[in-house]
């Protein structure tokens, strides 16, 4: 959503991305458009915001739903109240969050003339899998319309699916989606809600990532290591590598922003870094840098002491009951600082 969008714009390419409006971000301006998509029995209104950045048009659907989660903003508070927990609605949000997409790429004009069916429609991830079965949908009812319209879903985790009770009387029913049974079972699996739990009790299951995965003309992730592990290692396509293997999977590296250099002023600044550095003076400068960052977090400051920094979300995924069981060992030999 970031350095993709840009760098497709400065190849000349016409691009938009759509997000949920989750705060009240100051470089987006109220489009005056307003439409509506049905969800179940009622009929939801469609509003956005729209900032242009860097030649990309940046659009945000403003919606309570997204919005007023946690004292009027979400703030980080995107996907649930806390971490690993979920709000209870999030199968309603991205339900209408997918209709709404696929509203704005055809009615919002933005620079006198609409996006229309003529696009590459990219979901990022479970949250916006059901945009592809709204499409293919809307590919037989409007073919006029979305006939050329082709879609690809970027994985970034296959652990994060969007795996929803289907028969659990306070989740949202089909009325919700507004699609026929033979669509749903489509998308519909036996398997545990939470994603590894194999002893746990399987259940009549909405995969949204899974439902993506089937409906979308290609599969891409972040890397081509990532792309062969989720097809060939069971362990890591969670459930999914039998449909990820017959699809394909294409994996794109996952590069950096030039932005992104310890010789840019502006990102050493955001990074609180004391001044930049190239490959002239990195041996002085990473010193100041190590000793500052021993200083911040009270350990001893010393040129000599080797310092290892661990980045990432206590998560078994991430391997860090690996490191801390290595660490046990290196630690009796080896005078190490760790953060």
């Amino acid at each position: 959503m970031d350095g993709l969008p840009v760098a497709l714009a400065a190849l000349g390419h016409r691009v938009m991305t759509i997000a949920p409006r989750y705060d009240q971000y100051k470089e987006g301006w109220d489009t005056g458009y307003w439409s509506e998509v049905p969800m179940g029995k009622a009929v939801e209104p469609v509003h956005c915001f729209h900032a242009y950045q860097s030649k990309v048009d940046r659009v945000f659907i403003d919606h309570d739903c997204f919005l007023a989660k946690v004292d009027g903003k979400s703030g980080s508070m995107l996907y649930g109240p806390e971490w690993g927990k979920d709000f209870a609605d999030n199968q309603w949000r991205f339900t209408y969050f997918a209709k709404a997409v696929l509203k704005i790429i055809q009615e919002l004009p933005l620079g006198g003339y609409v996006y229309g069916g003529d696009s590459i429609v990219v979901v990022n991830d479970w949250h916006c899998g059901m945009v592809p079965v709204f499409l293919s949908m809307m590919k037989k009812s409007c073919p006029k319309d979305w006939a050329n319209t082709k879609s690809a879903l970027l994985i970034h985790n296959a652990v994060f699916q969007g795996r929803f009770d289907r028969d659990d009387p306070e989740e949202p029913n089909t009325e919700v989606y507004g699609l026929p049974e033979a669509i749903m079972s489509t998308f519909t699996f036996n398997m545990p809600i939470k994603v590894g739990r194999t002893e746990a009790k399987v259940k009549r299951c909405i995969n949204w990532m899974g439902c993506a995965a089937k409906y979308v003309d290609r599969i891409l992730t972040v890397s081509p290591t990532y792309a062969w592990e989720i097809i060939n290692l069971p362990e890591m396509g969670c459930e999914l590598d039998d449909i990820f293997m017959a699809k394909g999977v294409t994996g794109i590296v996952n590069g950096v922003k030039e932005t992104v250099s310890p010789m840019n002023a502006t990102f050493t600044k955001k990074a609180e870094m004391p001044s930049t550095f190239s490959v002239k003076d990195v041996d002085e400068k990473k010193a100041e840098l190590k000793a500052q960052l021993q200083e911040m977090y009270g350990l001893p400051v010393s040129a000599e002491t080797p310092l290892c920094v661990f980045v990432g979300r206590m998560d078994l995924q991430k391997g860090y009951d690996y490191l801390l069981a290595a660490l046990t060992a290196v630690l009796k030999n080896v005078d190490l600082q760790l953060i």
